[in-house]
């Protein structure tokens, strides 16, 4: 099961807290340094999550590394930063953004020479009406937004 949390960035005029962890789950075919490579370059955040449209301003590397990014989701469109606050080589990446969420990457190597990846995602985020509805919209979205984010780095990998 795959279930994912970063869709929250895009809403704006909001009036409720919604808070939650969603995790994703993924196993490629490709060894833990190619991906955790892959992964810890921010400039690559586009090629696997189309929503954002911009990472600019990537200060340092590893851990205290900061970034800028732009993203834009069904007519919204959301400026934030990023800061890294736990960095294990090959093995784990925390990143902490303005937006209230903080996303924990874990890269484990498979027997076979491949890689689990685990993203959970912690989220607080305002939503603009109150109601189960608009929590379960939101859930949809944000949902197929990290099962889309998770195959496209698999996708890349395995090329």
């Amino acid at each position: 099961m795959v279930l994912v949390g970063l869709t929250l960035v895009f809403l704006a005029g909001c009036a409720a807290t919604m808070s939650g962890v969603e995790i994703a789950d993924v196993e490629i075919q490709a060894p833990v340094e190619k991906v955790f490579d892959y992964v810890a370059d921010y400039n690559n955040l586009p090629h696997y999550i189309p929503e954002v449209k911009r990472v600019s301003n990537i200060q340092g590397q590893g851990l205290g590394t900061t970034f800028d990014w732009t993203v834009e989701s069904k007519g919204h469109r959301s400026q934030g930063r990023t800061v890294v606050v736990d960095y294990v080589p090959n093995q784990k990446i925390v990143l902490n953004s303005t937006c209230g969420k903080i996303i924990t990457e874990i890269f484990q190597p498979l027997p076979d020479g491949g890689t689990r990846l685990i993203v959970s995602v912690f989220y607080a985020a305002e939503v603009p009406i109150e109601g189960k509805p608009v929590k379960k919209i939101v859930v949809k979205g944000t949902r197929e937004m990290f099962e889309g984010m998770v195959q496209n780095i698999k996708a890349e990998m395995e090329k």
